[in-house]
């Protein structure tokens, strides 16, 4: 039987971003971020500044939690079902009101569940720090290749930059540059200083090439 997780790296970047939010922000972030590192629950209803926060470190948090899954070869899971705050959304505990009684079969009391919040493309970008004049004109190179901006590209995306070991925005300009809707490291040539090109270039610009990340 696996034993709960004892403890992770508290890394500087944690703290860094925490002490620019809200009070409120805190605690949602604090939350999320422990429930992550000790039941691997994904923070699915996070919003604002919290959400912002939360995705900009991430790929360290999800990297962290494979890392001990791996090792231990148990996945992270809550002792019980777990919180609505900072937590995954869940019946049991959106489920507001009593139940007063049935009428014709319906059961009377209950409110809908919220909503979770939806993942933007656009403001994970800007959290991860890329500059804003660059993002504005790499959508418009992922809307005319109709790429497609799901969080599973995000990260896939983010991960193949971290992996040059470059100033983000150094790499995310050039990606720009070259006009490339998706990015692999491979892409780039350390020869010379020039940069290759990628299997999209030059290619027709309305075809969809997304799936290749």
């Amino acid at each position: 039987m696996a034993e709960d997780r004892k403890g992770f790296n508290f890394f500087k970047s944690y703290f860094d971003v925490y002490r620019e939010l809200s009070n409120n922000d805190k605690i949602k972030f604090m939350n999320a971020l422990l429930e992550r590192q000790f039941w691997g629950v994904e923070p699915l209803d996070l919003k604002g500044m919290s959400n912002f926060a939360y995705i900009s470190q991430k790929h360290n948090i999800d990297a962290q939690v494979k890392g001990y899954e791996d090792k231990t070869g148990y996945p992270l899971h809550p002792p019980t079902a777990p919180p609505s705050v900072g937590g995954i959304c869940t019946p049991t505990e959106q489920v507001k009101g009593e139940v007063k009684g049935e009428v014709k079969g319906e059961v009377k009391g209950e409110e809908e569940l919220p909503a979770c919040a939806p993942f933007v493309f656009k403001n994970s970008l800007l959290s991860y720090g890329f500059k804003k004049e660059l993002v504005v004109d790499y959508l418009k190179i992922r809307k005319n290749k109709k790429a497609t901006n799901t969080e599973t590209a995000f990260n896939s995306f983010i991960s193949q930059v971290e992996k040059t070991g470059r100033d983000k925005n150094e790499i995310f300009k050039i990606i720009v540059e070259n006009g490339w809707s998706g990015f692999r490291v491979e892409w780039l040539s350390n020869q010379n200083g020039k940069t290759a090109t990628s299997p999209h270039h030059n290619i027709d610009k309305n075809a969809n090439y997304d799936e290749q990340l």
